[in-house]
């Protein structure tokens, strides 16, 4: 390995072939074929999931002691019972009787204490290719890949799901925060790019308007929650704080503009998506030529950003031998003039070269 010079992972890859995994929580159907042709919106994968055991409380819901509710069960354990049942009723003298009802579709477990033990049939769950592209590969009942030509940024942070839509732009420049968005049709099942950052009141217009997703360089810490919460997929480009869309991510997704994206966003322990991320299908759609050679290698001098950090510097030196972290991990990796005077050791891994 050059000592002095190190590929780096690009948070840009246009003209390219991009590939997703879909993968299923539990063992089940997975319907195309490989060598198929599929849409972002076609159900790709099926399984039963299984829920959570409901406890019901039949004596205190029927306000009876424990030793009594037996005699009141209409069903007993091993029984399958449909949502809305009823699974107990019990008469006090002349009035109207009392009773209990299945929350669920399920099967008694089991019946002891006055308590009820309810196993909900299993939840259907179906995932989308979320991309349009051709399949590749498959593991038989748990995940299938699917290729297409186009282009993929990497983002640092995500909320909200899986989303797709055409791509708008709300400004002109990466470095622009819109305050005001019109309302018109033209937002209906779209995915905006809004430049350096937006105010919560603006993407709930954007939800109001129809909106499909949010694209934007970076985030307030203190915003994090209410993003979290507006039920659309979002994608942060750059960082937390004040931060610009960078050039080669504003400048793709310009050339894009009314093509359709993929956003896949990241949850906890999601394995098969490392990062946030957009992805855009079209080997024609890309008019900014060679875009994914402005992020070369690490070299000294190089600017970096610090992944899921709003901290940025330039490389001061690049060590020519893995160095061992606190952690006890040995890694490869640079020194870093951080923005703030400090100098940092930084492995590879946790870094990406910018404009």
């Amino acid at each position: 390995m050059n000592p002095t010079s190190i590929t780096s992972r690009k948070i840009v890859t246009a003209n390219s072939t991009i590939k997703i995994t879909r993968e299923l929580p539990a063992p089940g159907l997975i319907l195309p074929r490989i060598g198929q042709q599929v849409k972002a919106t076609d159900v790709v994968g099926r399984c039963d999931q299984p829920r959570h055991i409901i406890l019901l409380d039949i004596a205190s819901a029927l306000g009876i002691d424990p030793g009594q509710t037996r005699p009141c069960l209409l069903h007993r354990p091993g029984a399958n019972v449909q949502r809305n049942e009823p699974l107990a009723e019990y008469h006090r003298g002349l009035r109207r009787a009392l009773r209990v009802f299945s929350p669920v579709d399920g099967r008694i477990l089991a019946f002891r204490r006055g308590r009820m033990l309810i196993e909900p049939l299993p939840e259907v769950f179906e995932i989308e290719a979320g991309m349009s592209g051709e399949v590749v590969a498959m593991d038989v009942g748990r995940s299938v890949t699917i290729a297409a030509p186009g282009a993929k940024i990497e983002g640092v942070w995500s909320a909200g799901g899986l989303g797709f839509g055409a791509i708008k732009l709300a400004v002109s420049y990466p470095d622009t925060s819109p305050s005001f968005l019109p309302a018109s049709v033209e937002w209906r099942n779209s995915v905006i790019v809004c430049g350096a950052q937006v105010s919560i009141e603006f993407a709930q217009n954007a939800v109001r308007l129809g909106a499909r997703g949010l694209i934007m360089g970076s985030i307030n810490a203190d915003q994090i929650d209410s993003f979290s919460k507006l039920g659309i997929p979002i994608v942060i480009t750059e960082g937390f704080g004040s931060l610009s869309m960078s050039n080669p991510v504003f400048d793709i997704l310009r050339s894009c503009s009314d093509r359709t994206a993929s956003l896949f966003t990241v949850k906890f322990g999601d394995r098969n998506i490392r990062r946030p991320s957009i992805c855009i299908p079209d080997p024609s759609a890309f008019l900014v030529p060679g875009i994914s050679e402005k992020l070369p290698s690490f070299s000294e001098g190089s600017r970096v950003r610090v992944i899921n950090s709003a901290r940025w510097g330039k490389v001061q030196s690049i060590s020519s031998a893995p160095v061992t972290l606190e952690t006890g991990i040995s890694a490869p990796g640079a020194n870093i003039e951080l923005d703030d005077g400090t100098i940092e050791f930084i492995p590879f891994q946790n870094l990406e070269i910018i404009e």
